[in-house]
């Protein structure tokens, strides 16, 4: 049941109630999907009505928790997922062609924060690399209460 279509709509309909759905992810997702789509001359409504694959964007990939702050960039996750996950099909995967893009994303995602991170606290880490070899604990930044 978790793959049903109307099993996602109620998921991410919950979600949007509770404020935590990107709306723009699911709309960037299905534009992005139409191009491979178009491109392959395949069945529009047969690509899109695959519950496993709103299951991927609705509810895994549009949850505002797991999202870049940068509300232009999550338009961009979408459509990188319609496109990428669509066009994956035509190489020979299913339905988890869209699971493997989102699952791809966020891992491109989680990289690059972690990077960013790193950049912006590159001194105090060097800091505490540095005090490590005098005795000194590690001490990271804490989040502002």
């Amino acid at each position: 049941f978790t793959t049903s279509l109307m099993a996602v709509v109620v998921g991410a309909a919950w979600l949007w109630y509770a404020g935590r759905l990107s709306p723009g992810v699911a709309v960037t997702f299905a534009i992005g999907a139409v191009v491979p789509v178009a491109i392959l001359h395949w069945n529009l409504a047969f690509q899109l009505e695959s519950g496993p694959s709103w299951f991927a964007v609705l509810l895994i990939l549009a949850d505002r928790r797991y999202l870049p702050n940068s509300s232009s960039s999550r338009p961009l996750l979408g459509m990188a997922a319609g496109m990428g996950g669509v066009a994956l099909r035509s190489k020979g995967y299913g339905v988890e062609a869209v699971f493997l893009v989102v699952a791809a994303l966020q891992v491109t995602v989680a990289a690059l924060e972690g990077a960013e991170w790193l950049v912006v606290h590159r001194g105090r880490l060097a800091e505490g690399v540095r005090g490590l070899g005098h005795g000194a604990s590690l001490r990271l930044p804490r989040k502002a209460a």
